[in-house]
């Protein structure tokens, strides 16, 4: 096969896969596989399509190749960091979400990530700084603008949150979750138009979205139903414990019991 038909079957495997079309993109990757076993973009392709089918080890193994093949596949590091963070494996996420930053700088995405994965191992001034990387690349990005703002309220910095919380707003308006901080972070220094955001939040928050349920219920006074909510995310996707017990508007409920029974 020439490279122009295998470079043709890269396309399709990527494109079944950008389709959510996971199965037809595995077939293509494993096709792509026999014909280019040296290619270190059909390894990582195939990481991705097994991250998606919820196979982390054989995902782990397809990236781990593809930096076997290419160690400054950026794109590879930072799939690989996916899958740690999904095991829960905080520190191992952040290092491999720093490689690829540190090897393609202008991609908002790496930072972002980043931001993320030093935000769960609450390694605050360094999340921080990974944001605003990725704003500096991504002046828009609406998810960094929105971790930048968790951070700086972790912080004891309500008036730069606020700030950063308006800035996600105004890149999604769409988005509740920039409105439930403003209302949550707003009502703990009584200002009078936290009412004013949680109305626009409730608005917009997604009846399936249990964990936006629970911020909902929670800040408006409805605590018994806030943990109910809570107990229906975590039985959803376990590893959200993580960031359930970190949320600056359920930190009430860390009070209960229950709620650590839950996030155990």
């Amino acid at each position: 096969m020439g490279p122009r038909r295998k470079r043709d079957l890269l396309d399709q495997a990527r494109e079944f896969y950008l389709q959510g079309r996971n199965q037809e993109a595995l077939e293509a990757y494993l096709e792509a596989l026999v014909r280019d076993p040296d290619n270190p973009d059909v390894h990582c392709g195939l990481g991705e399509v097994f991250e998606a089918l919820g196979r982390l080890g054989d995902a782990l193994v397809a990236f781990e190749q593809a930096l076997r093949l290419n160690p400054n596949h950026a794109w590879a590091h930072f799939g690989k960091g996916g899958v740690f963070q999904s095991l829960r494996r905080y520190r191992e996420a952040a290092a491999s979400y720093r490689q690829a930053a540190e090897l393609q700088p202008t991609e908002a995405a790496f930072h972002r990530a980043l931001g993320l994965a030093e935000y769960l191992c609450d390694h605050l001034e360094a999340s921080v700084q990974a944001y605003r990387r990725a704003l500096e690349a991504d002046p828009e990005d609406a998810l960094s603008h929105y971790g930048l703002g968790l951070n700086l309220d972790a912080l004891g910095r309500p008036e730069e949150a606020v700030l950063a919380y308006q800035r996600a707003s105004a890149a999604d308006p769409e988005d509740p979750w920039p409105l439930l901080r403003l209302a949550g972070l707003l009502s703990r220094y009584g200002h009078p138009r936290a009412s004013e955001y949680l109305r626009q939040a409730a608005a917009r928050v997604r009846e399936d979205d249990p964990w936006e349920q629970a911020v909902l219920s929670m800040l408006s006074g409805r605590p018994e139903e806030a943990l109910e909510y809570v107990r229906q995310a975590v039985v959803r996707l376990p590893e959200s414990a993580d960031w359930l017990s970190r949320d600056p508007d359920l930190e009430p409920l860390q009070a209960d019991e229950r709620f650590w029974l839950i996030l155990s």
